[in-house]
């Protein structure tokens, strides 16, 4: 699973990614709440899914999501991923810190370093995603834009 990675998230409606085994597999795709109900389910054969608007997740939540497939073997491989949505109290601390539009690139690393130490993945792979494009010459920041 790529995307989201727990355990907290800030994107109220995050976009969940995973890794292929391979091509032109169908996807059983599972979202549930905290009290096991199942808040979304669909197939595809796409390597990630959005969530329909009609879907909202609540902050408080703990989510666990689960992709499957059957391999043309039979095998059925499957893995859960599971997070919650980032609470205000959190959403506060990170604007407070955010760098502005412009900032130098110093900056920008150690706010990224941090959002990775805060557990807050998937926002920190932004920011080394848009550092590595800057800098393509760093292979360190290639790689943490890619984990």
């Amino acid at each position: 699973l790529m995307a989201p990675r727990g355990p907290a998230v800030l994107e109220s409606a995050p976009e969940f990614r995973w890794q292929a085994p391979q091509s032109g597999l169908t996807y059983t795709f599972e979202l549930n709440d905290d009290a096991g109900a199942t808040v979304h389910q669909t197939q595809t054969t796409e390597a990630g899914i959005a969530l329909p608007a009609n879907v909202k997740l609540r902050e408080g939540m703990q989510y666990s999501w689960e992709v499957s497939a059957r391999l043309p073997d039979g095998t059925r491989v499957s893995n859960i991923g599971k997070f919650s949505l980032a609470t205000p109290e959190l959403r506060a601390q990170i604007a407070a810190v955010r760098p502005e539009s412009g900032a130098p690139f110093s900056s920008r690393v150690l706010y990224a370093a941090w959002l990775d130490q805060m557990n807050l993945k998937d926002e920190a792979r932004k920011y080394w995603q848009s550092l590595a494009g800057e800098r393509a010459d760093e292979p360190r920041l290639k790689v943490l834009s890619e984990q």
